[in-house]
């Protein structure tokens, strides 16, 4: 008998986990500063940076969840993350068919960072009304 085919089924949180991975959240960034995007970019880099937790974990099983979220972990082999210019994506790229919506994606940047990025993610949410891929 001879195997002609094989059905994989996997359990997904969103859509970005397809194009992504699963502990991958992608976010869309509209440059609402009186920065250049160069200088978002690496903002949001340095921000990011500062905010990686390099405690223990007795004193991370310490921590209340709001305390928690003031930093970034890694979720296991995890903790990816990337901030690139949307205009520099492909024109084929399946982001820009993600967001045909968005006016002035020339002004936005793409932030794909890992779910337990905590203080990023709540930084871009409330300081640059970053739209999710979902």
């Amino acid at each position: 008998m001879k195997l002609t085919s094989v059905k994989l089924f996997i359990n997904i949180q969103s859509t970005s986990d397809v194009i992504t991975n699963s502990s991958s959240e992608v976010f869309l960034c509209q440059n609402n500063t009186n920065l250049t995007l160069e200088q978002l970019k690496n903002f949001i880099e340095v921000y990011h940076a500062t905010h990686d937790y390099k405690g223990s974990w007795e004193d991370w099983q310490k921590m209340t969840p709001e305390q928690r979220r003031n930093y970034d972990t890694s979720s296991g082999t995890g903790g990816f993350f990337e901030v690139t210019f949307f205009k520099d994506l492909p024109e084929d790229h399946w982001y820009r068919q993600c967001w045909l919506e968005v006016e002035n994606k020339d002004n936005c940047l793409l932030v794909d960072t890992d779910w337990s990025h905590a203080a990023t993610i709540d930084w871009l949410k409330e300081n640059l009304n970053a739209i999710y891929f979902d």
